[in-house]
């Protein structure tokens, strides 16, 4: 099977600080890879370098087995959406506007959305499950339902891939919970694939097919959840010590836990 994207030898650096060299990464169709790493290891720049905001300083990259650097811009955004980490609109659209706006790829210029991409649009409302909001104004909605709404516009550009910078940031146990339960059905049902960067590990074991760890401008481990979500590899990672442990979920299922371990002192 091609994979959606692959990248071979990737490098980026900001003039002469390395942000990450040396990486190599397959995406395919119906699989979410969780990017796991601390603060500053460069995920959030490589997500950007795949969807093409900065460009790569070397290596090669794929999208469905066409290079990436002969795609326009309007191409590569009918393949792939983006949901950034923070987004400000400071304008009154409904929702069904924002979502809307995700169809430009599709659209020639000057062109006005048809009755086919509005159907696209709440298409897309329903799929988030935030069709109630439709008519409601986006900037008085729940951060939770910001982020839907997000999710919603990228897939109404119809992508095969999606990229996902920390999409749970500043949200609530309750709406982390929504986003996760929403990527995995995209992933399952749409089969599209899902790159999605986060500090939370236990996110990795709720959402991903694969997880890569990330650190000091590489990749350290690759794998399923459960051979690199291990306490020696989370303490490498954020320098705490950990345990994963399975758990009975009551329906005859292990669920994998990650539970902090104290000294003495109550310090990790």
């Amino acid at each position: 099977m091609e994979p959606r994207i692959r990248l071979r030898g990737g490098a980026f650096s900001y003039r002469d600080h390395v942000i990450f060299r040396g990486l190599d990464l397959d995406l395919f169709e119906g699989e979410a890879t969780c990017l796991l790493g601390p603060n500053g290891c460069g995920k959030t720049t490589l997500l950007r370098c795949l969807n093409a905001i900065l460009k790569l300083q070397e290596g090669d990259l794929w999208l469905n087995g066409q290079r990436a650097s002969a795609l326009s811009e309007t191409k590569r955004a009918r393949m792939m959406g983006f949901v950034f980490q923070e987004h400000t609109i400071q304008f009154p659209y409904s929702v069904l506007d924002i979502v809307l706006m995700g169809r430009a790829p599709h659209l020639s210029f000057l062109a006005s959305p048809s009755a086919r991409d509005r159907q696209i649009a709440e298409r897309a409302i329903d799929t988030v499950g935030i069709a109630h909001l439709e008519d409601k104004r986006y900037t008085e909605i729940s951060g939770g339902e910001r982020q839907l709404a997000l999710i919603a516009r990228a897939l109404a550009q119809e992508p095969q891939v999606l990229l996902m910078d920390e999409p749970t940031s500043h949200l609530d146990f309750g709406n982390q919970m929504l986003i996760l339960e929403t990527i995995n059905r995209l992933v399952q049902e749409a089969h599209i694939a899902v790159i999605m960067a986060t500090h939370f590990p236990n996110h990795a074991l709720l959402t991903s097919t694969k997880v890569l760890l990330m650190r000091d401008g590489g990749f350290v481990a690759e794998g399923a959840p459960e051979e690199v979500i291990t306490g020696s590899y989370l303490k490498m990672l954020y320098g705490v010590n950990v345990e994963v442990m399975s758990v009975g979920n009551g329906s005859g299922r292990q669920d994998r836990v990650i539970v902090p371990l104290m000294n003495a002192h109550g310090t990790r």
